[in-house]
Protein backbone atom coordinates (compact mmCIF):
# COMPACT_ATOMS: atom_id res chain seq x y z
CA UNK A 1 0.00 0.00 0.00
CA UNK A 2 1.27 3.05 -0.84
CA UNK A 3 1.05 6.16 1.74
CA UNK A 4 0.97 10.14 1.06
CA UNK A 5 2.48 11.72 4.17
CA UNK A 6 1.44 15.19 4.97
CA UNK A 7 3.73 17.47 7.35
CA UNK A 8 7.19 16.13 7.42
CA UNK A 9 8.41 17.33 10.84
CA UNK A 10 10.66 15.97 13.37
CA UNK A 11 7.67 13.12 14.49
CA UNK A 12 7.69 12.69 10.84
CA UNK A 13 11.39 11.29 10.45
CA UNK A 14 12.02 10.09 14.01
CA UNK A 15 8.92 8.39 14.58
CA UNK A 16 6.51 7.72 11.60
CA UNK A 17 9.01 7.16 8.45
CA UNK A 18 10.81 4.54 10.74
CA UNK A 19 8.00 2.49 11.38
CA UNK A 20 6.40 2.70 7.84
CA UNK A 21 9.84 0.83 6.73
CA UNK A 22 9.07 -1.68 9.12
CA UNK A 23 5.42 -2.55 8.23
CA UNK A 24 5.54 -5.04 5.04
CA UNK A 25 3.47 -3.72 2.51
CA UNK A 26 3.67 -0.27 3.30
CA UNK A 27 5.92 2.68 2.24
CA UNK A 28 5.83 6.23 1.46
CA UNK A 29 4.77 7.54 -2.25
CA UNK A 30 4.85 11.28 -1.73
CA UNK A 31 4.98 13.99 0.93
CA UNK A 32 3.11 17.11 1.33
CA UNK A 33 5.25 20.46 2.62
CA UNK A 34 5.16 24.24 2.50
CA UNK A 35 8.90 24.18 2.44
CA UNK A 36 10.26 22.25 -0.28
CA UNK A 37 13.88 23.48 0.01
CA UNK A 38 13.66 22.47 3.78
CA UNK A 39 12.47 18.59 2.53
CA UNK A 40 14.64 18.19 -0.52
CA UNK A 41 17.27 15.58 0.87
CA UNK A 42 14.94 14.27 2.72
CA UNK A 43 12.88 12.95 -0.36
CA UNK A 44 15.18 12.18 -2.19
CA UNK A 45 16.81 9.78 -0.08
CA UNK A 46 13.45 7.75 0.41
CA UNK A 47 12.96 8.12 -3.26
CA UNK A 48 9.52 9.73 -3.24
CA UNK A 49 8.06 12.78 -4.44
CA UNK A 50 8.15 16.14 -2.85
CA UNK A 51 4.88 18.20 -3.24
CA UNK A 52 3.88 21.67 -2.37
CA UNK A 53 0.35 21.60 -4.73
CA UNK A 54 -2.02 19.87 -2.45
CA UNK A 55 -4.15 18.88 -5.67
CA UNK A 56 -1.50 17.02 -7.49
CA UNK A 57 -0.97 15.34 -4.27
CA UNK A 58 -4.38 14.56 -3.91
CA UNK A 59 -4.57 13.53 -7.29
CA UNK A 60 -1.93 10.46 -7.24
CA UNK A 61 -3.83 7.20 -8.32
CA UNK A 62 -1.06 5.19 -6.55
CA UNK A 63 -1.60 6.10 -2.90
CA UNK A 64 -4.18 4.67 -0.81
CA UNK A 65 -4.11 6.45 1.94
CA UNK A 66 -3.13 10.07 3.67
CA UNK A 67 -1.12 10.05 6.95
CA UNK A 68 -1.43 13.85 8.39
CA UNK A 69 1.25 15.10 10.62
CA UNK A 70 0.57 18.68 9.75
CA UNK A 71 -0.41 21.37 12.40
CA UNK A 72 -3.51 20.64 14.49
CA UNK A 73 -5.77 23.49 12.54
CA UNK A 74 -5.09 21.65 9.34
CA UNK A 75 -6.12 18.19 10.27
CA UNK A 76 -9.70 17.92 9.38
CA UNK A 77 -9.53 20.21 5.81
CA UNK A 78 -6.92 17.37 5.14
CA UNK A 79 -8.33 14.62 6.59
CA UNK A 80 -11.54 15.57 4.65
CA UNK A 81 -10.16 16.34 1.75
CA UNK A 82 -8.33 12.83 1.73
CA UNK A 83 -11.88 10.79 2.26
CA UNK A 84 -13.47 12.91 -0.63
CA UNK A 85 -10.09 12.14 -3.08
CA UNK A 86 -11.27 7.99 -2.40
CA UNK A 87 -8.22 7.53 0.27
CA UNK A 88 -7.80 6.50 3.72
CA UNK A 89 -7.25 9.08 6.31
CA UNK A 90 -4.57 8.55 8.90
CA UNK A 91 -4.61 11.16 11.21
CA UNK A 92 -2.09 12.15 13.92
CA UNK A 93 -4.18 13.34 17.65
CA UNK A 94 -6.23 15.58 17.54
CA UNK A 95 -8.33 14.67 14.81
CA UNK A 96 -10.02 18.26 14.64
CA UNK A 97 -10.69 20.99 16.82
CA UNK A 98 -14.49 20.78 17.00
CA UNK A 99 -17.08 17.76 18.06
CA UNK A 100 -18.72 19.15 15.14
CA UNK A 101 -16.00 18.51 12.61
CA UNK A 102 -15.54 15.18 13.84
CA UNK A 103 -18.85 14.13 12.97
CA UNK A 104 -18.41 15.48 9.41
CA UNK A 105 -15.97 12.89 8.69
CA UNK A 106 -17.42 10.26 10.40
CA UNK A 107 -20.29 10.52 8.55
CA UNK A 108 -17.61 11.07 5.07
CA UNK A 109 -16.25 8.18 6.29
CA UNK A 110 -19.10 5.67 6.17
CA UNK A 111 -20.83 6.91 3.29
CA UNK A 112 -17.61 6.40 1.52
CA UNK A 113 -16.49 3.27 3.03
CA UNK A 114 -12.69 4.13 3.85
CA UNK A 115 -11.44 4.64 6.98
CA UNK A 116 -10.67 7.26 9.63
CA UNK A 117 -8.12 6.67 12.03
CA UNK A 118 -6.85 8.61 14.88
CA UNK A 119 -3.18 7.98 15.65
CA UNK A 120 -3.09 7.57 19.38
CA UNK A 121 -0.20 5.27 19.20
CA UNK A 122 0.20 4.36 22.80
CA UNK A 123 -3.46 1.94 22.74
CA UNK A 124 -1.12 -0.20 20.30
CA UNK A 125 1.53 -1.04 22.85
CA UNK A 126 1.30 -4.19 24.41
CA UNK A 127 1.93 -1.97 27.71
CA UNK A 128 -1.69 -0.79 27.34
CA UNK A 129 -3.13 -4.43 26.88
CA UNK A 130 -1.64 -5.57 29.53
CA UNK A 131 -2.72 -2.69 32.25
CA UNK A 132 -6.38 -3.41 30.53
CA UNK A 133 -6.41 -6.73 31.25
CA UNK A 134 -5.15 -6.30 35.33
CA UNK A 135 -7.90 -3.63 35.50
CA UNK A 136 -10.46 -6.05 34.85
CA UNK A 137 -9.19 -8.67 36.69
CA UNK A 138 -8.56 -6.55 39.61
CA UNK A 139 -12.27 -5.65 40.63
CA UNK A 140 -13.64 -2.27 42.09
CA UNK A 141 -11.34 0.68 40.84
CA UNK A 142 -11.49 3.72 43.63
CA UNK A 143 -9.88 6.51 42.01
CA UNK A 144 -7.47 7.18 38.95
CA UNK A 145 -5.13 9.44 38.05
CA UNK A 146 -2.95 10.16 34.81
CA UNK A 147 -0.29 12.97 33.99
CA UNK A 148 1.06 14.22 31.20
CA UNK A 149 3.66 17.09 31.58
CA UNK A 150 6.29 18.08 29.60
CA UNK A 151 8.94 20.99 29.51
CA UNK A 152 9.04 24.50 28.09
CA UNK A 153 9.34 24.68 24.68
CA UNK A 154 11.11 27.14 22.55
CA UNK A 155 8.80 30.63 22.34
CA UNK A 156 8.67 30.06 19.21
CA UNK A 157 7.71 26.71 18.97
CA UNK A 158 4.73 25.85 17.11
CA UNK A 159 2.97 24.83 20.68
CA UNK A 160 2.63 28.86 21.64
CA UNK A 161 1.21 29.54 18.25
CA UNK A 162 -2.75 29.62 18.22
CA UNK A 163 -2.47 29.75 14.65
CA UNK A 164 -0.74 26.30 14.26
CA UNK A 165 -2.94 24.60 16.86
CA UNK A 166 -1.06 25.19 19.96
CA UNK A 167 -1.77 24.14 23.26
CA UNK A 168 -1.72 21.91 26.22
CA UNK A 169 -5.67 20.27 25.51
CA UNK A 170 -5.52 19.77 22.26
CA UNK A 171 -1.89 18.26 22.81
CA UNK A 172 -0.95 16.94 25.97
CA UNK A 173 -4.28 16.94 26.98
CA UNK A 174 -5.43 14.50 24.72
CA UNK A 175 -3.58 11.55 26.05
CA UNK A 176 -4.86 10.97 29.85
CA UNK A 177 -8.38 12.19 28.10
CA UNK A 178 -8.42 9.50 25.48
CA UNK A 179 -6.93 6.64 27.83
CA UNK A 180 -10.07 7.67 30.34
CA UNK A 181 -12.27 6.56 27.33
CA UNK A 182 -10.40 4.00 26.53
CA UNK A 183 -10.24 1.92 29.95
CA UNK A 184 -14.05 3.09 31.00
CA UNK A 185 -15.62 4.53 28.29
CA UNK A 186 -17.12 8.02 28.31
CA UNK A 187 -18.12 9.37 31.83
CA UNK A 188 -21.37 10.80 33.47
CA UNK A 189 -20.18 14.20 34.09
CA UNK A 190 -16.73 16.18 33.87
CA UNK A 191 -15.43 19.26 35.93
CA UNK A 192 -12.31 20.66 34.40
CA UNK A 193 -9.98 24.15 34.72
CA UNK A 194 -7.73 25.28 32.36
CA UNK A 195 -4.63 27.97 32.51
CA UNK A 196 -4.05 30.65 29.30
CA UNK A 197 -0.72 31.50 29.64
CA UNK A 198 -0.65 35.27 30.00
CA UNK A 199 1.86 35.68 27.83
CA UNK A 200 1.26 33.20 24.75
CA UNK A 201 -2.44 33.13 25.03
CA UNK A 202 -2.75 29.75 24.77
CA UNK A 203 -3.72 27.32 27.35
CA UNK A 204 -0.87 25.74 28.83
CA UNK A 205 -1.94 23.55 31.70
CA UNK A 206 -5.14 21.89 32.86
CA UNK A 207 -7.00 19.54 35.12
CA UNK A 208 -10.33 17.33 34.35
CA UNK A 209 -12.21 15.16 36.83
CA UNK A 210 -14.28 12.40 34.77
CA UNK A 211 -17.26 11.23 36.83
CA UNK A 212 -17.38 7.49 36.27
CA UNK A 213 -19.65 7.52 39.43
CA UNK A 214 -18.00 5.14 41.71
CA UNK A 215 -14.99 6.90 41.09
CA UNK A 216 -13.58 9.82 39.52
CA UNK A 217 -10.48 9.84 36.71
CA UNK A 218 -8.27 12.24 37.41
CA UNK A 219 -6.66 13.54 34.46
CA UNK A 220 -3.80 16.46 34.01
CA UNK A 221 -1.55 18.39 31.40
CA UNK A 222 0.70 21.09 31.12
CA UNK A 223 3.14 22.60 28.71
CA UNK A 224 6.18 24.40 30.72
CA UNK A 225 5.79 21.56 33.80
CA UNK A 226 8.66 19.14 35.04
CA UNK A 227 8.14 15.63 33.21
CA UNK A 228 5.32 13.60 33.75
CA UNK A 229 3.97 10.77 31.96
CA UNK A 230 2.04 8.49 34.08
CA UNK A 231 -0.82 6.50 35.32
CA UNK A 232 -2.00 5.52 39.22
CA UNK A 233 -4.73 3.04 39.78
CA UNK A 234 -6.09 2.24 43.21
CA UNK A 235 -8.12 -0.72 43.71
CA UNK A 236 -9.58 -2.10 47.04
CA UNK A 237 -6.73 -3.89 48.13
CA UNK A 238 -4.02 -1.83 46.51
CA UNK A 239 -2.88 0.24 43.34
CA UNK A 240 -0.96 0.00 40.48
CA UNK A 241 1.12 2.57 38.81
CA UNK A 242 3.02 3.01 35.54
CA UNK A 243 5.45 5.05 34.12
CA UNK A 244 5.62 6.47 30.41
CA UNK A 245 2.32 5.01 29.87
CA UNK A 246 1.77 7.57 26.47
CA UNK A 247 4.87 8.40 24.73
CA UNK A 248 8.06 6.13 25.02
CA UNK A 249 10.88 4.72 22.59
CA UNK A 250 10.24 1.44 21.17
CA UNK A 251 13.45 0.04 22.76
CA UNK A 252 12.36 1.21 26.56
CA UNK A 253 11.69 -1.41 28.76
CA UNK A 254 8.85 -0.15 31.28
CA UNK A 255 7.54 -1.96 34.42
CA UNK A 256 4.01 -1.81 35.91
CA UNK A 257 4.23 -1.36 39.74
CA UNK A 258 1.72 -2.97 42.54
CA UNK A 259 1.39 -1.63 45.70
CA UNK A 260 -0.26 -3.56 48.74
CA UNK A 261 -1.44 -6.02 46.13
CA UNK A 262 -0.59 -9.51 45.99
CA UNK A 263 0.45 -9.87 42.66
CA UNK A 264 4.79 -9.32 41.53
CA UNK A 265 5.44 -6.38 39.19
CA UNK A 266 5.30 -6.81 35.58
CA UNK A 267 7.76 -6.00 33.43
CA UNK A 268 6.59 -4.94 29.56
CA UNK A 269 9.21 -5.74 27.07
CA UNK A 270 10.14 -3.17 24.24
CA UNK A 271 6.79 -2.83 22.08
CA UNK A 272 7.15 0.11 18.88
CA UNK A 273 3.65 1.37 19.45
CA UNK A 274 4.09 3.43 15.71
CA UNK A 275 5.22 0.14 14.50
CA UNK A 276 2.01 -1.87 15.39
CA UNK A 277 -0.30 1.00 15.03
CA UNK A 278 0.60 1.38 11.28
CA UNK A 279 0.29 -2.52 10.74
CA UNK A 280 -3.11 -2.56 12.18
CA UNK A 281 -4.51 0.01 10.09
CA UNK A 282 -3.17 -1.24 6.65
CA UNK A 283 -4.27 -4.71 7.82
CA UNK A 284 -7.81 -3.47 8.53
CA UNK A 285 -8.91 -0.79 5.95
CA UNK A 286 -11.22 -3.28 4.46
CA UNK A 287 -12.76 -4.22 7.82
CA UNK A 288 -16.31 -2.13 8.18
CA UNK A 289 -16.32 -3.61 11.67
CA UNK A 290 -13.12 -2.22 12.71
CA UNK A 291 -13.61 1.04 10.38
CA UNK A 292 -16.52 1.80 12.51
CA UNK A 293 -14.95 1.35 15.61
CA UNK A 294 -12.36 4.10 14.60
CA UNK A 295 -14.89 6.54 13.84
CA UNK A 296 -16.50 5.72 17.33
CA UNK A 297 -13.40 5.50 19.28
CA UNK A 298 -12.50 9.20 17.91
CA UNK A 299 -15.79 10.56 18.28
CA UNK A 300 -16.30 9.69 21.68
CA UNK A 301 -12.59 11.11 22.75
CA UNK A 302 -13.36 14.30 20.39
CA UNK A 303 -16.99 14.73 22.37
CA UNK A 304 -14.74 14.34 25.78
CA UNK A 305 -12.60 17.07 24.65
CA UNK A 306 -15.18 19.52 23.91
CA UNK A 307 -17.21 18.71 26.98
CA UNK A 308 -13.60 19.57 28.99
CA UNK A 309 -13.92 23.00 27.14
CA UNK A 310 -17.46 23.93 28.01
CA UNK A 311 -16.62 22.52 31.68
CA UNK A 312 -13.31 25.01 31.57
CA UNK A 313 -13.13 28.17 34.06
CA UNK A 314 -10.33 29.98 32.48
CA UNK A 315 -7.44 31.39 34.40
CA UNK A 316 -4.50 33.10 33.70
CA UNK A 317 -0.89 31.39 34.55
CA UNK A 318 2.84 31.92 33.80
CA UNK A 319 3.68 28.50 33.96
Amino acid sequence: MKIGIIGAGDHVVRNILPALADVSGLSPAAILVRAPEKYAALAASLGVALYTDADAFFLRPDVQAIFIASPIPTHFKFARRALLAGKHAWCEKTITTTHEEAVELAQIAAETGLMVAEAAMYLHHRQFDILRQVIHEAGQVGGTKARFHVPDVSATSPRYAPSEGGGGLLDQGFYPLSLAHALFGMPDDISAEIAVHTNHRVDNWGRAALDYGAFNFDAGWCMGCDYQNMLEVQFDQGKMRVERVFSKPGDLRTVIRFEGMDRPDIVVPPDNHFVNMLAEFAAKVDDEDYRAKAREAFLARSLIVSRVKQAATDKDSNI
